[in-house]
């Protein structure tokens, strides 16, 4: 299954014949990832055979008696202990987590000088399932899978050497039986290491797919992310005038008709048309009509209360609409939006443009028209008197 999904990274990782990656980036990046569960795991092997290896002396005690033999045994295990017991606990310092390794090695290699020296002292007392319990040692200590490989095989084939070195010499003589034993560390270290990298290769491929897994959703994140941002540009961009910035005809008219469903008490309407405004375009160009047009809208939006929604309903012509309205505070809006442009030019790059607006307002709702419609066509009538009636006015639809 691994291999299978291995298909969809970037590319095949590159193992080194330890089972390490090839790349030291991505080998610090799996050890750093492994490292809690490497802890936690080691720290329980070196103090739980640390234990055992010291608490044997119980039965040394009932080989050897009290004699000298026995205090060789009790310093050899004391200080397999002692450094079980610094690994286990000092382990948890992140700044010794690179010498661990190393540290680990020392021990099983000190486990390995260890049993050689009880044999030595034992002699022909020590039975022959010691020598079982010395192999299944070596072979526990590839099964817990511990990091850095070639580092950890270093230290099982050193104890396995100091082991068979030691019987080699008080058993000279037996050759069939030391081969034989030989033959055995010699295939528990071998399947050890194979189990050892076997089961590391599968582990670092399972974190480049995680790795890999991670670097999809945080691309797909980001992806989401730019689709989003891009349709809330395109949302803009549909419900608001690209030149102004203002609401569009479609999105104005679609608030119009919401504030008719909520339904307000009242809701004032004004008509809007910059008076002459053909001469400029006219005259200065397009550009220059699309400057004044922004700074009328800057004007504009300088004078309305924050609940007025203003829109730019094609070419110079502006609504506003003004929920909760008195009619007396909707005449007042409409003069101060007509001084904006009367009291000063509009300033352009092409030069002072003295400028007018008339106005149409109409004050209806829910309640006085069937429609947003019927409102609509009282102010445009509104905005046709003020400008039959001499442009820069402000008129008001009666009805």
């Amino acid at each position: 299954m691994i291999r299978e999904k291995m298909l969809f990274l970037d590319e095949a990782p590159v193992f080194t014949f330890w089972g390490e990656l090839a790349s030291p980036l991505q080998e610090c990046r799996f050890r750093l990832w492994r490292r809690e569960s490497v802890l936690k795991r080691m720290r329980l092997v070196c103090l739980f055979t640390g234990m055992a290896y010291f608490f044997a002396l119980l039965g040394d005690y009932g080989e050897l008696g009290g004699e000298g033999a026995f205090t060789v045994m009790v310093l050899s295990r004391s200080l397999v202990f002692a450094v079980a017991g610094g690994l286990g606990l000092g382990v948890s310092r992140k700044n010794l987590f690179a010498w661990f390794p190393w540290g680990l090695s020392g021990y099983i290699f000190l486990v390995g000088c260890a049993e050689g020296l009880e044999f030595y002292v034992k002699g022909s007392s020590m039975m022959g399932g010691d020598y079982l319990f010395t192999i299944i040692i070596v072979l526990l200590y590839y099964l817990f899978l511990p990091p850095r490989t070639p580092v950890i095989f270093v230290g099982a084939l050193g104890a396995s050497l100091v082991f068979w070195g030691t019987l080699a010499f008080l058993e000279q003589g037996f050759f069939s039986r030391l081969f034989t034993l030989f033959l055995n560390f010699a295939l528990v270290n071998a399947v050890g290491l194979s189990i050892l990298i076997s089961f590391g290769r599968v582990q670092r491929e399972e974190f480049l797919l995680l790795q890999g897994q991670q670097k999809i959703n945080r691309r797909l994140s980001r992806e989401i992310r730019e689709r989003k941002r891009m349709e809330a540009v395109l949302r803009e961009m549909a419900l608001h005038d690209d030149l102004t910035g203002l609401c569009n005809r479609r999105y104005f008219f679609q608030r119009f008709q919401e504030f008719w469903e909520v339904p307000v008490a009242s809701l004032g309407f004004l008509m809007m048309d910059l008076d002459h405004f053909k001469e400029v375009n006219d005259r200065l160009g397009h550009p220059a009509g699309d400057a004044a047009l922004v700074e009328c809208t800057r004007r504009f939006q300088g004078v309305l209360p924050p609940e007025a929604v203003l829109g730019r309903l094609g070419g110079e012509e502006f609504g506003v609409l003004l929920p909760e309205i008195s009619l007396s505070h909707l005449e007042e809006v409409a003069e101060k939006l007509r001084r904006t442009l009367e009291t000063g030019p509009v300033e352009t790059s092409w030069g002072d443009l003295d400028l007018t607006v008339s106005i149409g307002t109409a004050l209806g709702g829910p309640e006085r028209e069937s429609s947003p419609a019927e409102l609509f066509s009282r102010a445009d009538n509104a905005l046709l008197q003020a400008k039959e009636s001499g442009r820069n006015k402000v008129c008001l639809a009666f009805g």
